[in-house]
């Protein structure tokens, strides 16, 4: 591997680690999947055996992945040397064990979403399934039919609480998300934006093409468990229905 690591210092207690330049030799699904791997591997403590003085469990409290990046913050600014130091180490034996095979290692977690696409009758709740299908040269049919049989993998959660971005659609759907954004989106709207293809956890402004819809409860704030529904690595499938259960 010719890439490195990009690692920065962003507050007096936090690092972020930018791994975007390994985009060329890595293909998405495993790079966002190592990203994953480092995550669990900092909050799990396996970096001591590369700097034993450093205690990454009395360190690192929160680690939040991104895009090919990942966010630690820190208890306190002590040992930020350190801790750069064992990532890098860590991250160089990742790749070499797990560029070439990493998404075997991925979780089992499997979400089925009940989507109804915007086909006939149910058009208002997919209202720009026809400029999907129209800006790719495909019918409706088509375009329902190939974003139903990908499976997806929940790459992070950002935007807003519960919203998952998704790897995987396939590039016969991309779409350029719209230049005016729409003032509210509604709740459920399963839509597509760029390479990614998304669900709306609530009502929000948005400027991604919508082509179907769910009611799928993605954030529940009163959950015991977890208020996400879906978690970065999970898998991912559209059903298409053509009602509610």
């Amino acid at each position: 591997m010719s890439a490195s690591l990009f690692i920065f210092q962003i507050s007096e207690n936090a690092l972020f680690v930018d791994a975007s330049r390994y985009k060329s030799e890595i293909n998405d699904d495993q790079l966002q999947h190592l990203i994953l791997q480092l995550e669990k591997s900092a909050l799990n403590n396996k970096a001591d055996a590369f700097h034993p003085s450093f205690k990454l469990t009395n360190s690192v409290v929160d680690a939040v992945p991104g895009m090919f990046n990942l966010t630690l913050y820190c208890e306190n600014h002590l040992k930020l040397d350190l801790l750069e130091q064992a990532l890098i180490s860590l991250w160089e034996q990742l790749v070499a064990q797990g560029a070439t095979d990493s998404i075997s290692h991925q979780t089992n977690r499997e979400i089925i979403i009940p989507t109804i696409y915007g086909l006939g009758s149910h058009q208002h709740l997919g209202p720009d399934l026809g400029i999907v299908a129209k800006h790719n040269g495909l019918s409706p049919e088509q375009v329902v039919a190939l974003h139903s049989q990908a499976i997806y993998q929940v790459y992070f959660i950002g935007f807003q609480p519960g919203f998952a971005y998704l790897g995987g659609l396939t590039p016969q759907l991309y779409t350029p998300r719209k230049k005016q954004p729409r003032k509210c989106i509604p709740k459920g709207s399963v839509a597509i934006g760029g390479e990614q293809t998304g669900i709306y956890p609530n009502d929000s402004p948005g400027g991604w093409q919508i082509i179907g819809h769910s009611q799928i409860q993605l954030f529940d704030f009163d959950s015991h468990d977890s208020p996400c529904l879906l978690k970065s690595g999970d898998k991912v499938r559209f059903k298409a229905v053509t009602q509610y259960a």
